[in-house]
């Protein structure tokens, strides 16, 4: 069953929430130090209450690492890492979407 924020959020069109103000207040929210990059510690404390753990974080890196061909093997991100995964997941989404569709 889908939950009414799970609808909600899935209505709305993800053009409108990849731009750079909105993914930058998102990396700002997420890097509670300050210091411009995210690592393994921040992501898992900023998801604390979720399922995402460190093995989810490792994931998310290592496909960011071989789908968008970013260097991030430290483990962490800095905003320019981030903003180019967030669109082009989208993008990435979108066609398997339209791949489905046309089948």
């Amino acid at each position: 069953m889908i939950e009414y924020s799970e609808f909600i959020v899935g209505s709305i069109s993800a053009e409108k929430f990849l731009t750079e103000p909105i993914l930058k207040a998102c990396f700002d929210t997420i890097d509670t130090n300050k210091d411009g990059i995210i690592d393994i510690k921040e992501f898992t404390h900023f998801f604390t209450k979720s399922n995402i753990n460190e093995d989810c974080w490792k994931e998310i890196i290592k496909e960011a690492e071989e789908s968008y061909n970013l260097c991030i093997s430290d483990g962490s991100m800095d905003f320019w890492d981030f903003e180019l995964m967030m669109k082009m997941k989208k993008k990435k989404n979108k066609t398997e979407s339209e791949m489905k569709t046309d089948a």
